[in-house]
């Protein structure tokens, strides 16, 4: 529960502070995000290339003599996983609402036009930056807990593969 916080008392200097720490960490956010966005895409190729790579040798192979069932079904669920970890890492760059710093002169309109206070202004500016916090927060988590299904999906690929391969050849 957020406590109300009464702005007409709190000094002039300590909201624009607050309200320059507020557009800061916003500005932070979105690099954050970018960069995080950078990781899922990239490791997004990269499983998808490594899925499609196996997927490919396993048609070369299917086509010699000498073709093996383990090692064409462990290589197949190699090849899946590596292929859906990728469209988790893929999905985690899906593009979101995301606030940045700043807004449009026409954002204040409403405050001009009705005459509010100068304290009373700055403390509507910085809930509706904390509302945009709080919003590219939950954003971020959402991709990233796409980008860690992809992650643990890609690692556990070769692991999963070898597996099936060897329980393949035993039973």
């Amino acid at each position: 529960m957020s406590e109300k916080i009464n702005w007409e008392k709190v000094d002039e200097k300590i909201i624009k502070r607050i309200s320059r720490n507020a557009e800061t960490y916003l500005q932070e956010m979105l690099r954050a995000a970018a960069s995080s966005d950078q990781r899922s895409a990239t490791l997004g190729g990269i499983f998808i290339t490594a899925g499609s790579a196996i997927a490919i040798g396993l048609l070369a192979y299917l086509a010699t003599e000498e073709a093996s069932e383990p090692l064409v079904a462990g290589g197949l669920v190699t090849a899946l996983i590596f292929i859906v970890g990728s469209f988790f890492c893929l999905h985690a760059t899906t593009p979101v609402s995301f606030y940045i710093a700043g807004n449009l002169p026409k954002s204040w309109n409403s405050t001009v036009r009705d005459g509010t206070g100068y304290k009373a202004a700055l403390a509507g500016d910085l809930a509706w930056l904390g509302e945009n916090i709080e919003e590219n927060r939950a954003g971020m988590k959402s991709a990233s807990r796409w980008l860690k299904w992809g992650i643990w999906l890609g690692m556990s690929a070769p692991v999963a593969g070898t597996l099936v391969t060897l329980f393949s050849y035993l039973f």
